[in-house]
């Protein structure tokens, strides 16, 4: 039988865990924006990119990973920065479901004409 207080102290670390992971993107999109990141920041999760910050001419710009290629989040105020980094957690908790809707996806477009070849 599993004790509760054991399951209760891992989800109060498992959320503790994505409140730091959730401040540490926060603070990275920040510097950015700032100028203290230089451009083309990607971050990548064992081996899978998830995210990058790019300077787009005079914009900020966060590219996020989803099965059909990218989500592109202009920059411009706080509300972008948490809604970044609120997609940032969903694509880090949705990982391999990602890659493996993005092979999905590739593998019927490729095998039927009609459609674009491939995201």
């Amino acid at each position: 039988m599993v004790c509760v207080s054991s399951i209760l102290t891992y989800l109060s670390k498992l959320k503790i865990m994505i409140v730091k992971r959730n401040d540490l993107n926060r603070l990275i999109i920040n510097d950015f924006i700032s100028n203290k990141l230089p451009n083309g920041y990607k971050k990548h999760l064992n081996d899978k990119y998830v995210w990058s910050l790019v300077n787009e001419l005079d914009d900020k710009v966060c590219y996020i990973k989803t099965s059909m290629g990218e989500e592109k989040i202009y920059l411009q105020d706080k509300d972008d920065v948490d809604y970044s980094v609120e997609r940032i957690n969903e694509t880090i908790e949705n990982l391999d479901a990602i890659y493996k809707e993005e092979e999905l996806i590739d593998k019927y477009c490729s095998e039927n004409g009609w459609t674009y070849s491939g995201t």
